[in-house]
């Protein structure tokens, strides 16, 4: 775990309210990364409490127990993400459980941002034969061509298309999990709705897909209204980048 800063007694924990409302609402099960950080965690466990404490006023506790891989892999770390509510704000912070590095064990992070990989597939890619824990999300321009590819690229090496089959999200089991590569690859932005800058109509609205799709500042458009002839470059709203690679991407 390579987190932003590792706390002391005396530095503080308060977090944003948006902080605070990620945290809350994380549930069993979510894929999580804390402080943009380059490793993705599963939730196993949520625990909320409440508490009555005079002596530091604080009201209410919620502890997010997390995963960075199964814990059987000699690489697992295990960490608690806890949320400590008070009358005027609310403070947060990592505490690392087991690490395959005995340096981090014990050790306390602060928290500076959590977002939740919350991907809605309607098709996903599984593979064809043998039984998997984990299913995929599909790779966006081979998908378009009906080709089902991970959209993480799969194992290590050459991927056989035909190790690998698109279905329906709603044929999946109770059991396989979303891949984490792929959720946090493949994490979607939705577009809001793209305007020419001449006469206005809308053209375009929906939902990116694919690697660093959150650094897209800008879209090529024809307009396709017949009294008006702009072709040219309309602006979006800037979101920071993501540095995760990965195969092909597009728009979903």
């Amino acid at each position: 775990m390579s987190p932003t800063r590792r706390l002391n007694n005396a530095s503080t924990k308060q977090v944003s309210a948006d902080v605070a409302k990620t945290v809350r609402e994380i549930g069993e099960g979510d894929v999580v990364v804390i402080n943009r950080d380059g490793r993705t965690w599963l939730v196993t466990d949520v625990a909320e409490v409440s508490v009555a404490d005079d002596d530091t006023d604080r009201r209410e506790k919620r502890a997010v127990r997390m995963q960075s891989h199964r814990g059987t892999e000699p690489d697992a770390a295990t960490v608690a993400l806890v949320l400590v509510s008070y009358p005027g704000h609310k403070e947060a912070a990592v505490h690392v459980l087991d690490a395959a590095n005995r340096l981090e064990e014990d050790s306390v992070y602060a928290v500076d941002h959590v977002e939740i990989l919350d991907p809605e597939p309607t098709w996903v890619v599984v593979q064809r034969a043998g039984t998997t824990d984990a299913f995929h999300l599909p790779a966006p321009v081979p998908a378009a061509r009906g080709d089902a590819l991970p959209a993480c690229g799969g194992r290590p090496g050459d991927v056989d298309p035909e190790e690998y089959r698109l279905v329906s999200r709603t044929v999946i089991t109770p059991g396989p999990q979303i891949c984490r590569d792929c959720a946090r690859r493949q994490r979607p932005r939705e577009l809001e709705t793209v305007a020419c800058p001449d006469c206005e109509r809308n053209i375009a609205s929906g939902l990116f897909q694919g690697p660093r799709v959150q650094g897209v500042t800008g879209l090529r458009v024809e307009c396709p209204e017949s009294d008006c002839s702009f072709t040219g470059l309309v602006d979006l709203p800037t979101v920071s980048s993501d540095s995760d690679g990965g195969p092909e991407g597009g728009v979903a």
